[in-house]
């Protein structure tokens, strides 16, 4: 390992000094590397692959060269090497390279003690070495990875200590999986026009802080569990919530509530559940709502903000929803 390499986090450069020194963890009995790694070269990952490290007591950037030097030869193409690392402390980052297809180098990673970051890899297809992961101590985020396909796998993950954020994947298709996936301690956010199958988070049951599932999926499968979010609520998708059992748990919104540009649904029965909103509620733009009811008790008896209805089939105003005209 040298010891000054280059790290490009969020478009700044970073300099950080990296330890050569590993020792074997007495108390795990597993190869520990002692220090943070930053690996710029196909070279580079295949000769830290070689000691056979288990465990890096630090964190692990994998960014080509070519992103800090414009003269060095894009070269890093897959992670093989990497396949006896099984726990990471710090933050795992993946980022800007442009020739990776796969994360299978990674597949027995289980735990990472900070975030995991995958962003602007272009040829990247899926992520699915990166599914036996069992634990993340902070955010987890799949963005502009402009080739990916298809998010799979996951089902291990119980619990993400931080934000879920998956966005400007434009070819993505799939999402399948985290399905034991209980809580996310702060924002979950799904931002992707073009999925064709989603059945994911059937498990999940609450946010720390806003929800926004911003797609125009026509059909899918999941959070059937889903009791409370944390901050703000955005939906927006061309199914009928109705027909699926999608969302038809959520009991407490602790922020605004915004349900828009959902031309398949046509009543709100799917929150007869919903029992707070802790800012205003906004609907708009279902071109074939026309049925309220299932917001009535909670506008009678709960209303905490303002309520906004406009270019729905039916617009009822506060008023009209107080006395009993939801339809």
């Amino acid at each position: 390992m040298k010891n000054r390499l280059h790290f490009l986090f969020l478009f700044f450069i970073i300099f950080f000094n990296c330890s050569d020194d590993s020792s074997n963890n007495n108390n795990e009995d597993i190869l520990t590397f002692e220090g943070d790694v930053v690996l710029t070269s196909q070279e580079e990952i295949n000769d830290f692959g070689a000691n056979n490290y288990q465990k890096i007591n630090g964190f692990l950037v994998i960014l080509d060269g070519d992103a800090i030097n414009t003269d060095v030869i894009i070269d890093i193409f897959n992670l093989d090497a990497l396949i006896d690392l099984i726990e990471i402390t710090g933050d795992l980052n993946i980022q800007l390279n442009d020739n990776i297809t796969n994360l299978d180098g990674l597949s027995n990673i289980e735990k990472v003690g900070g975030k995991i970051y995958l962003y602007q890899n272009q040829s990247l297809l899926n992520v699915d070495g990166l599914s036996n992961i069992t634990e993340i101590g902070g955010d987890f985020g799949i963005d502009n990875n402009i080739a990916l396909k298809r998010i799979e796998g996951f089902n291990n993950l119980n619990f993400i200590n931080g934000s879920l954020d998956i966005g400007g994947n434009w070819q993505l298709e799939t999402i399948n999986g985290f399905n034991n996936l209980e809580s996310v301690s702060n924002r979950f956010i799904i931002d992707s026009s073009g999925l064709i199958e989603f059945n994911a988070f059937n498990s999940l049951t609450e946010t720390g802080s806003d929800f926004k599932f911003l797609t125009d999926i026509t059909q899918f499968t999941g959070f059937d569990n889903l009791t409370t979010v944390g901050r703000d609520c955005w939906l927006t998708s061309n199914v009928d919530f109705n027909l699926f059992n999608i969302f038809s748990n959520i009991q407490t919104i602790n922020g605004e509530f915004l349900l828009t540009n959902n031309n398949e649904i046509s009543s709100l029965n799917f929150l007869s559940n919903l029992t707070y909103v802790g800012d205003d509620i906004e609907i708009s733009n279902n071109t074939n709502l026309s049925d309220f009811c299932g917001l009535t008790n909670l506008i009678q008896t709960n209303l905490q903000g303002d309520f906004y209805t406009s270019s729905n089939l039916y617009n009822p105003t506060e008023q009209d929803m107080q006395d009993g005209n939801c339809y």
